[in-house]
């Protein structure tokens, strides 16, 4: 003969047992997502820093940190290249941050031998209009002619500067933090 009593406490361990196995779940499934978004952080910091070095955007920096120019638009440089909102770059002793920076993140780290040959460059990029894209042309033989050619390009600010070869590598990093 089943009593009142014995519903009651069949419905209490029936409730008291389906929390326990839900807050397990939940633990277990809070765990995953972390590694989840983890791992899709990493991955999107990996894919930013191929695209760094494989477009020349971080050989183009280190040109340009050797050459004195103002920092703001490296920085500017830099912020046109990455499509991320939290972000540091580091370059050598420079290093430029976008963003809300927490415990979280993923880094990405390279070692940067600049591939290029020694001689007369033509750096140019626009200040005013569009985005502030820094772009080389050259090497070239001689200043002359690297002057000759840069009065072809249409850019709001040029510079013609001098690159040394150097067999120095250069570290370089990207941390991405999640939004």
């Amino acid at each position: 003969m089943i009593f009142d009593y014995d519903v009651l406490f069949a419905i209490l361990i029936l409730i008291v047992g389906t929390s326990i196995y839900t807050v397990a779940v939940f633990e277990d499934t809070e765990g995953y997502t972390e590694a989840v978004e983890f791992n899709v952080l990493n991955n999107k910091a990996i894919s930013a820093m191929e695209s760094l070095l494989s477009e020349g955007t971080l050989e183009n920096v280190i040109v340009l940190l050797n050459t004195n120019i103002d920092s703001s638009i490296i920085d500017s440089y830099i912020d046109s290249r990455i499509d991320y909102d939290n972000y540091k770059v580091a370059v050598g002793n420079y290093s430029y941050s976008k963003g809300a920076v927490n415990d979280n993140f993923a880094i990405a780290h390279t070692v940067v031998q600049i591939n290029r040959s020694s001689g007369w460059y033509v750096v140019y990029w626009n200040v005013i209009f569009g985005p502030k894209n820094i772009n080389t042309m050259g090497p070239f033989s001689d200043e002359d002619t690297a002057f000759i050619a840069s009065e072809a390009i249409s850019a709001d600010r040029k510079k013609i500067i001098y690159y040394h070869k150097s067999g120095v590598p250069i570290n370089a990093s990207l941390i991405l933090y999640p939004n």
